[in-house]
């Protein structure tokens, strides 16, 4: 018996619905026009998630002309240098077909390559200390306020201008291929600096290769030993 008022006491609840469905006035509309509801605000909310608004100022590089304007001084600076990096390639095959393999090329070529990228890192280094050396105005600390008002606006461009961002990033780029593909192909004063490989000049010359008529009578021999 105790089973059977367990089971008829079970059904109780569906037997509220189902009177409550058979009841006269009820309607189920209001049920379905709830689920179109969730349907379509689930569709809108899934629309939104595959096309996200785009971010105001991250238009694409067809409406950057400073970008475009970069990208150009990237293609031009390799194109300017190509000769001396087809050379710079050429060079580096060759050591390596004269049997230079494994550790050796590579330790050679890091070496080369840190003080190449030493000197574009260095050089714009340099050239930010000398500006602050020569900026006007009061001091504060130990920096000028010219000095520190002009890295503010330039910060402040770069930060809230992502077109202006992006070109100069660019932009930088292309300074390093120019610097470098210099370097290589010696426009620059090699006292500067001197990224070819072979340029002609094989170490420190000799006495005799520089000695001028004029030092006829400069006996060297007086001036050997310890000072």
């Amino acid at each position: 018996m105790a089973p059977f008022l367990a089971a008829v006491l079970s059904l109780l609840p569906c037997a509220t619905c189902l009177a409550t469905l058979a009841a006269p006035g009820w309607t189920h509309r209001p049920l379905l026009a709830q689920s179109t509801v969730r349907r379509h605000a689930s569709a809108l909310l899934t629309a939104g998630a595959e096309e996200p608004a785009e971010e105001p100022g991250s238009a694409g590089s067809s409406s950057n002309p400073l970008l475009l304007a970069a990208g150009a001084a990237v293609v031009l600076s390799v194109a300017a240098h190509a000769p001396a990096f087809a050379t710079f390639a050429s060079q580096w095959s060759a050591i390596g077909a004269a049997g230079v393999h494994g550790e050796e090329f590579w330790s050679a070529f890091r070496f080369w390559a840190f003080f190449a990228i030493g000197h574009v890192l260095i050089k714009p280094a340099v050239w930010i200390g000398e500006v602050l050396h020569t900026s006007p105005g009061p001091l504060v600390g130990v920096f000028p306020l010219s000095f520190l008002a002009a890295n503010a606006i330039v910060l402040g461009l770069l930060a809230i201008q992502p077109k202006i961002r992006s070109a100069v990033s660019v932009l930088a780029l292309a300074s390093a291929i120019n610097f470098v593909g210099s370097g290589l192909d010696g426009t620059v004063n090699n006292a500067d600096y001197n990224l070819a490989l072979d340029d002609g000049v094989k170490g420190c010359p000799a006495y005799e290769q520089v000695r001028m008529p004029s030092m006829d009578g400069f006996d060297i021999s007086k001036y050997d030993g310890r000072w």
